[in-house]
């Protein structure tokens, strides 16, 4: 489920069922304190926004490219700001794209097509506010992104560095799918604290483990956390214990983008 404050229209992270692509509203706590609970606006926005949605989800399944960049523009009427846009609405319909594409009912031109416009709108997003771009190339960072080898789907992993660019979070990013060891050897001169590393399918998981096992050798305070997200992490997939690193089923759960705000569901905002 994807959750919205239907007030300020911020995008709040994802909750199981996980292949569910349905919005589920909610109030972000400082809302909550603003905001009374018996104002019809904000049933009549969560009504919007989620009818907005679910037509932009429809002309991404039939591939009408056309028809959802324009919904797509309607976005600002909706109070809907560019980056909840991209990971909170652009993100989810790829996921979806994504398995429709597993079971057979759309095809890899279709998905590729859908991701190509996805790219286009956060190049935008970073043409629109330069102050991303500035936090985007602060190379050097305590954090680096990598793809996992043989992971060639680099708009996840952007949208991690979208993220930690819009809180101002210094960071580096090396994609796609560069081999395990030119990985260790960027650990090795960057030292970084956190490595954040995006896998698609399970077939990456090996990639994963030579990667952790190449870390080992570096001394202790040179050795980052690890970090592990992506479609094969969020579908469920187990890591090794002994691998030690951290799974990531959501953007909020990896450093430095967690989400702490207290909620009111759903259910308790729209009965």
């Amino acid at each position: 489920m994807i959750r919205w404050c239907s007030w300020c229209k911020t995008y709040l992270g994802e909750s199981p069922p996980w292949q569910s692509y349905q919005f589920t509203h909610a109030l972000c706590a400082k809302c909550r304190r603003s905001v009374r609970f018996d104002d019809p606006a904000i049933t009549e926005d969560a009504h919007r926004l989620s009818l907005w949605y679910a037509q932009l989800r429809l002309y991404a399944k039939k591939g009408n490219v056309d028809s959802f960049l324009e919904l797509i523009n309607q976005a600002s009427d909706l109070k809907v700001k560019p980056l909840d846009l991209m990971i909170g609405v652009v993100q989810p319909i790829l996921y979806e794209i994504g398995d429709l594409w597993a079971r057979g009912s759309v095809t890899v031109a279709h998905e590729h097509q859908f991701t190509s416009v996805a790219l286009t709108l956060l190049t935008a997003v970073y043409s629109h506010y330069k102050e991303l771009e500035g936090t985007r190339r602060a190379h050097r960072g305590d954090i680096l992104l990598a793809n996992a080898e043989g992971n060639y789907h680099t708009l996840g992993i952007q949208l991690v560095a979208l993220s930690l660019a819009s809180r101002s979070i210094p960071h580096d990013i090396a994609y796609p799918g560069l081999p395990t060891r030119e990985i260790v050897d960027l650990v090795k001169r960057q030292k970084p604290k956190i490595l954040g590393i995006s896998i698609a399918l399970p077939t990456q998981l090996k990639s994963v483990r030579e990667l952790a096992e190449g870390l080992q050798s570096l001394p202790s305070g040179e050795r980052p956390e690890m970090y592990i997200g992506g479609i094969a992490v969020r579908d469920g997939l187990l890591l090794p214990k002994e691998l030690n690193i951290s799974v990531c089923t959501s953007l909020f759960e990896f450093p430095g983008l967690s989400d702490d705000e207290e909620l009111v569901s759903g259910s308790d905002l729209l009965r």
